[in-house]
């Protein structure tokens, strides 16, 4: 089975290998509308983070859920150190560390 969601798999200097999934902030709400396109992210804030994997291929294992479709891997600095701080500000979120 598979439902589309957009996630992010990328190399953080300090947690090794880490995936996340993107927050839903919008669905559309009429009745036809299809949850798993009509749907918008928000790509400040995770709604499913795994940290600490040694591998890039570990870290998509690390989703047990339906098949979300493709992914992005992102390794520029930048956008690691931003994505660390959304892991880490889910993970604080649900009461974990990461």
């Amino acid at each position: 089975m598979s439902f589309n969601r957009e996630n992010v798999i990328w190399h953080s200097e300090t947690k090794g290998w880490c995936r996340g999934f993107f927050a839903v902030s919008w669905v559309d709400p009429r009745p036809d509308a299809d949850p798993e396109w009509d749907v918008e992210y928000d790509e400040s804030r995770f709604d499913w983070v795994s940290t600490g994997h040694q591998s890039e291929e570990q870290a998509h294992r690390s989703w047990n859920g339906a098949n979300p479709g493709g992914y992005s891997v992102e390794t520029r600095p930048v956008w690691t150190e931003r994505l660390d701080k959304m892991a880490a500000d889910f993970l604080a979120s649900v009461g974990r560390q990461g």
